[in-house]
């Protein structure tokens, strides 16, 4: 069977997680905040994804012509286990204006004012610039991230991923093993450099640390999918169709679903 990695279709899976996590946020003039927006973004700057989506909501009840508490919610419900492919993809379509990306760069510049260094406002910043494709701006502001938090690990995969999407593929290769120094056990690190060695076209060691990443993280479609593709390039058929149906059981009504569905019919032909 002639099957080939898409290392095109993973460029693009790499874009939309950037995307994902990165919705309309309304610009903000220096003004004083209300009780509710600086619990939300006190949650928000401390990386507690799930009291942001309670604080923004009541944020948005008490404020509802302002636009930014839904932004806030629209931006982490992107970051829950919770958030499903639907809400992934809504992300996804909402998320693209230059003058949105513009006023999500103006607010996080303003949270840095107001509570000094912070690693998220540094991250959301440096997505803000990615989007506008000011990408010197991008690295220097993840780096800031990284620099704050060497264990920050949004900050070495938004900065891994630029790298990848624009070519610099031994600088993706050293910010991943950063990454993956640091935190051992995260199965999206592992995934990562399997995509590396996917666009060096080396399917032995893509192979092996797709199968790490999915031995940590059995949930991971993505991982999966790419996994049981590498096992097809191999030729190693038993396991493909194993990893076929793992994929079918975590997405199967999802277009990842049908497409491992289809490979699975084909290999049982």
């Amino acid at each position: 069977m002639n099957m080939k990695f898409s290392v095109g279709a993973l460029k693009m899976v790499l874009k939309y997680a950037t995307a994902f996590v990165f919705i309309t946020i309304c610009g903000c003039s220096v003004r004083s905040e209300s009780q509710e927006e600086k619990k939300a973004t006190a949650s928000f700057l401390k990386g507690d994804f799930v009291q942001t989506v309670t604080d923004a909501q009541v944020w948005s009840v008490n404020d509802p012509n302002n636009p930014v508490p839904h932004a806030l919610l629209n931006l982490v419900y992107c970051k829950l286990p919770s958030c499903d492919d639907a809400m992934k993809a809504e992300c996804g379509i909402a998320f693209s204006s230059f003058s949105r990306a513009n006023r999500v760069k103006d607010w996080a510049a303003l949270q840095l004012s107001r509570y000094g260094e912070n690693v998220y406002a540094y991250w959301l910043k440096g997505l803000a610039y990615e989007i506008m494709q000011d990408n010197q701006a991008a690295v220097s502001t993840y780096k800031k991230s990284i620099a704050f938090d060497p264990t920050f690990k949004q900050g070495y995969e938004s900065l891994g991923n630029l790298y990848l999407l624009n070519g610099s593929t031994e600088k993706a290769f050293a910010v991943y093993s950063d990454l993956l120094a640091k935190h051992p056990n995260y199965s999206a690190a592992y995934g990562h450099i399997a995509t590396i060695y996917v666009t060096k076209n080396d399917r032995r060691k893509a192979v092996e640390y797709f199968e790490k990443a999915v031995e940590l993280d059995p949930k991971d479609l993505i991982g999966q999918y790419n996994l049981a593709v590498g096992y097809l390039v191999l030729g190693q058929n038993e396991k493909a169709v194993a990893t076929l149906q793992a994929v079918v059981n975590l997405d199967p009504n999802g277009g990842i679903g049908q497409d491992a569905k289809k490979k699975l019919n084909k290999l049982r032909q």
